[in-house]
């Protein structure tokens, strides 16, 4: 092992070490409370018949994201000291991911590969907007991170097709694809349909470039499509569409508006999250064409794959019946890939290089490291809090009391923490999930 990879492996630890505290300090919240139980039936999640169970419940009742979903119930139904490991590996190994694909085709000394992990990662950190509900929170990170790490693996050998030209015909490579493709098809909607579009697109460039179009491309693209019909054509998302549209009736809104809600929405979201990075990509793409003379129209397409893929699964929300912050991620993951696969190959060529880089390393890890403190002590503050009022739960069933009342109201934080309190309503969904999982009658939240 050279001094790179062991340079690597090392960061890879510190960011266990980092990532994993907020994991495990994280509480369950919401959702976490109805998929630990087999979907729309009392019984608690104990092994895999019953995930087995819940998912086709699922996909009749509620919705298709059947991969997501098994791994969200997974996630709840293990320890959740381990399912936090698991987690925090999944987020390193997202962060590998994209590094891996940013520097296909470039040479980086140990400073600038430093220096493009944590450039990676501080993007991510700072410019998802719902961090923790999409890297933290157990059911949201299996549908963000975990699905979005399950596309972004997909799509690495066919980006790296058509940049290497590797990877030899078999028939267990077709098949491999094919299951491959199913499951990464069936992850999420919008970067369902992204990675479709990413895929028709290096089968174009090979075109373009006059190489071999490999049967295993076609045939896992061939895998992705049917792996995404599957998820929308489950019939509970149609059920859970018109639950949605009945909802915003009640809040006033009429059928024929919500489609100009939704863009009014898309429109917010795209000035205040896509736009910054746009920009950034922008101001990395004018650097990098200033510095670079040579092999610049390769790597400008390869970025440009995936901004308009990131934009594609962007725009096809504007389809959704819903479009909450927290389904940026997989977009933003996409854009951030582009932009790093332009800064890794910017050419500087700057005498004391790694007193640069060094400074540059410096930087970021002290701005990450005052805003991970201010979170990790914020999580762990609500850790404490949800841990008090499950010591006061326990002794309240002790005395034959079932039905519990809370007159510690969760104070509000930043949305990017994504907590959410009980209601003062026993009824309300959340409500009633958390006293099955306590096993008591009913719970509310009174503020004195």
């Amino acid at each position: 092992m050279n001094n790179k990879n062991i340079s690597l492996s090392f960061i890879a630890l510190i960011a266990f070490l980092i990532i994993y505290p907020i994991n495990y300090y994280y509480p369950l919240l919401a959702d976490d409370f109805s998929y630990s139980f087999v979907f729309n039936e009392n019984k608690r999640i104990e092994n895999l018949f019953d995930i087995v169970t819940s998912q086709l419940n699922h996909y009749e009742i509620w919705g298709g994201r059947t991969v997501v979903h098994t791994i969200a119930q997974l996630l709840l139904m293990i320890d959740f000291r381990i399912s936090s490991i698991f987690n925090a590996l999944a987020y390193i190994i997202l962060i590998y991911s994209i590094y891996r694909i940013s520097i296909t085709n470039s040479k980086l000394t140990i400073y600038s590969s430093i220096s493009l992990l944590l450039l990676i990662h501080v993007f991510i950190w700072f410019l998802q907007p719902e961090f923790c509900s999409n890297v933290i929170w157990k059911t949201g990170s299996a549908n963000y991170l975990w699905g979005s790490l399950i596309v972004i693996m997909f799509m690495y050998p066919y980006y790296n097709y058509i940049n290497i030209r590797l990877y030899k015909e078999s028939n267990v490579r077709a098949i491999l694809f094919f299951l491959c493709g199913i499951v990464a098809g069936w992850t999420n909607e919008n970067l369902g349909i992204a990675l479709i579009m990413f895929i028709l697109s290096t089968i174009i460039l090979c075109k373009y470039y006059k190489i071999k179009i490999p049967k295993w491309s076609i045939i896992g693209l061939t895998g992705t499509i049917i792996g995404y019909a599957f998820m929308i054509l489950a019939p509970g998302n149609y059920k859970r569409a018109d639950i949605i549209i009945q909802e915003y009736n009640k809040q006033g809104l009429a059928e024929h508006d919500i489609p100009l809600y939704i863009l009014q929405v898309a429109i917010n979201h795209f000035q205040s999250y896509i736009l910054p990075l746009l920009i950034i990509w922008a101001i990395a793409l004018l650097i990098f064409l200033f510095t670079n003379r040579r092999e610049r129209k390769n790597m400008v397409l390869n970025s440009l794959l995936f901004i308009l893929s990131g934009l594609f699964s962007f725009f096809i929300m504007i389809l959704s019946p819903t479009f909450p912050k927290r389904a940026l991620f997989g977009t933003i993951i996409l854009i951030i890939i582009a932009i790093a696969i332009l800064v890794c190959n910017i050419n500087l060529k700057i005498k004391y290089s790694k007193l640069t880089y060094a400074i540059v390393i410096v930087f970021m890890t002290c701005i990450f490291s005052y805003d991970y403190a201010r979170k990790l002590i914020t999580i762990k503050e609500v850790h404490d809090f949800w841990e008090l009022r499950t010591t006061y739960l326990e002794d309240q069933k002790k005395k034959g009391v079932r039905d519990i009342v809370y007159r510690d109201k969760l104070k509000q934080y930043h949305s990017k923490y994504g907590f959410s309190d009980l209601s003062s309503d026993p009824h309300v969904w959340w409500n009633t999930d958390y006293a099955r999982y306590y096993n008591i009658n009913s719970v509310a939240v009174i503020s004195d």
